[in-house]
């Protein structure tokens, strides 16, 4: 924590290698330690998702430019969908290698672009600061709330401790959850970053530069397209009164660097949900609740006092074009307790604006009153105890993930490699015409490795999905008849039947269907 600056390269590279040496040591730990019957699933957050991530990728690789759900019966058509993954496919089908390589690798790099894009951000936001950069670089990459307090404290603690359990928080649990996570936080902080620049000097350079952040947010996580429709409006509203006049040349660069996520807005609010399927799949089965108020103030705890310094700071310069910093954190915030299902997801890239305004109101607010009292000495002593205390989440997390990795030798972080060579084989075997009828865990990860749908296998992308899950269970009943399975089987379509090693009581003969692959109790059957 010496006083370096953020512009000597090594100390920017060397924080950012050991934040990510951090986040992935986890996932390393888990594939050093992973028995040899097991295969690890990919990820500690989410894992649901990698599955739908992995299928993507496989559909690009395979020629598509669409996005085909796989994971409930019903014909639910190809879309315009989790395209950054799809793009991804195309390099596979193009330099080879598998589909869990390449998605390790968009994590890989897309951290990278996270570290790019926050420190561009950082630059324009505190040109020729560096005691601030330094500091917001700090908090940006390690900083967290009190969840690890209130964890001691409370005995039902999720719901108000976000940077624990809520993925898009911060930098770490995006890292652990996914890649279009980060993409999506690179994309923002770039955006904002351009727009920032244009107001200053607005070169085609900028505007070009703006509007491929916005592309980027649009193709890794549209959500954030109306979060910054509001921020804007916000900022040109307060900029308007306090002037008195209307800024129509920054309205105008912002409206046309924002081109791309008005498009987005447009395809995903509009377009899309008017096919039933994919509306049930984004809005009603989407539901992603945001934390209490007293789970935002816990989930950045020190930051929030740093915070209210910055705001009542920059209060009295709403002029300033940085005052849309301000208006990034008002009105992400007020995005994200919108009456809307899915709201929860519009917390992601909210902890920008927050560690951004605490490191000014720690430096230019605190700090500065604080040095007329004490010795410098005492001074960088209070600095780094602000940082540390901010970091206990952060090592919590890393060490819940690899405990959690190392110790559960089972789903939803492992696969047996008897299911994995189970659902190869099946993958041979099937198209897109086909249904599989399997229990939720394999359900899940068929679509990794074949164009086939399942009967149930995400807990948002497959329609009624309790419904499903009950018909499964009934279907394995010993009392079940064969007709009732059979009239099952021919009402849904069902071509293949996968059961599990763990099924008993029900003989083959049960079974409307012809034994096709036998490894122990794990058997398939064709469906006659």
């Amino acid at each position: 924590m010496d006083r370096k600056p953020l512009k000597d390269q090594r100390y920017w590279i060397i924080y950012f290698l050991i934040f990510g040496l951090i986040g992935f040591l986890p996932d390393l730990l888990i594939h050093l330690n992973t028995p040899a019957d097991l295969v690890y699933t990919g990820g500690l957050i989410n894992t649901d998702d990698i599955s739908v991530y992995l299928s993507a990728i496989r559909q690009g690789a395979q020629g598509s430019w669409l996005f085909t759900s796989q994971f409930s019966p019903e014909p639910i058509p190809a879309q315009v969908a989790y395209l950054g993954f799809i793009l991804v496919g195309k390099l596979q089908s193009l330099l080879g290698g598998s589909t869990m390589l390449w998605f390790q690798a968009l994590r890989i790099g897309s951290l990278a672009a996270v570290g790019l894009a926050l420190k561009s951000l950082l630059e324009t936001v505190f040109p020729s600061r560096d005691r601030i950069q330094q500091t917001a670089w700090l908090l940006l990459l390690f900083g967290s709330g009190l969840g690890w307090l209130a964890g001691t404290i409370f005995r039902d603690y999720s719901a108000l401790t976000p940077d624990l359990f809520t993925p898009e928080w911060n930098l770490l649990t995006s890292l652990y959850s996914s890649p279009h996570f980060l993409l999506g936080i690179a994309g923002q902080a770039w955006f904002f970053s351009y727009i920032l620049r244009c107001f200053n000097h607005p070169a085609r350079k900028n505007v070009l530069f703006g509007m491929l952040s916005a592309l980027l947010i649009a193709a890794a996580y549209p959500f954030i397209a109306p979060v910054n429709g509001l921020i804007l409006s916000v900022f040109f509203l307060v900029t308007t009164i306090k002037t008195k006049k209307i800024a129509w040349m920054k309205i105008g660069l912002a409206l046309l660097q924002s081109i791309p996520l008005l498009l987005s807005l447009a395809y995903y609010g509009l377009v899309l949900p008017r096919d039933p399927l994919w509306e049930q799949t984004l809005l009603q089965n989407n539901q992603i609740p945001p934390p209490p108020l007293i789970g935002v103030l816990v989930g950045f705890g020190l930051l929030i006092p740093l915070l209210i310094l910055s705001v009542t700071h920059r209060s009295k310069a709403w002029g300033d074009p940085k005052f849309l910093i301000v208006c990034w954190l008002f009105g992400n915030l007020a995005a994200l307790y919108l009456p809307l299902s899915f709201a929860g997801r519009l917390v992601l890239g909210v902890f920008i604006p927050v560690t951004l305004l605490a490191s000014e109101g720690l430096e230019q607010v605190f700090l500065r009153w604080y040095q007329e009292k004490t010795t410098q000495a005492n001074q960088d002593a209070f600095r780094r105890a602000v940082i540390w205390l901010t970091v206990p989440s952060t090592i919590l997390l890393v060490l819940w993930g690899a405990q959690v990795g190392l110790s559960r030798k089972t789903y939803p972080h492992y696969y047996s490699k008897a299911d994995v060579k189970a659902v190869e084989f099946l993958a041979e075997r099937t198209t897109s015409n086909d249904l599989v009828l399997a229990d939720y865990l394999i359900g899940n990860y068929l679509p990794r490795e074949s164009e086939a749908r399942v009967f149930a296998g995400h807990l948002n992308l497959t329609m009624e999905l309790e419904e499903k899950l009950e018909l499964y269970t009934i279907f394995w009943l010993p009392e079940t008849s064969i007709s009732w399975r059979q009239a099952m089987a021919e009402e849904w379509g069902i071509g293949y039947i996968y059961r599990n090693a763990s099924i008993s009581g029900v003989m083959h003969d049960q079974i409307p269907g012809t034994v096709i692959y036998q490894d122990g109790d794990l058997t398939i059957y064709r469906v006659d």
